[in-house]
């Protein structure tokens, strides 16, 4: 089942410290609503206007990944190396992400890099990069 982009969602469920820590939190919460295919999860975490350039270049809008996530594959996602810097309410998480089959065949690894703004109690992805390691 897709979620609306617009719809209105109770996130308060998602709150998160003004942190470093909190930003983790929010990282891990986005895995998390994209394994278990929550839109509503989802919609909380990635604010309006978000935008993501995915490893292969492509570009989507938050409407499109939120669309999308019920197609997703059952694949795990494993993120490691996370360093988060913070600028008052902005913050950049960046890191690596590890994809493997249901199975545990590795699929692939990315570098990503992830911006969020803190608003009403929980950080929100702004924009998402991610490169392909070879």
């Amino acid at each position: 089942m897709s979620f609306p982009a617009h719809a209105a969602v109770d996130c308060a469920g998602l709150r998160q410290p003004h942190s470093a820590a909190g930003v983790i939190a929010a990282e891990n919460a986005w895995v998390k609503a994209l394994t278990t295919r929550d839109g509503k999860a989802l919609s909380c975490i990635l604010a309006p206007g978000f935008m993501d350039m995915a490893w292969n270049g492509e570009l989507h809008s938050r409407g499109e990944v939120l669309a999308g996530l019920a197609k997703r594959p059952s694949n795990a996602i494993k993120l490691s190396n996370l360093k988060v810097e913070l600028s008052g309410d902005r913050a950049v998480a960046r890191g690596v992400n590890t994809a493997t089959k249901p199975d545990g065949s590795l699929i692939g690894r990315v570098k990503f890099e992830d911006m969020f703004v803190y608003r009403d109690g929980m950080w929100r992805a702004m924009t998402a990069q991610e490169v392909l390691m070879r």
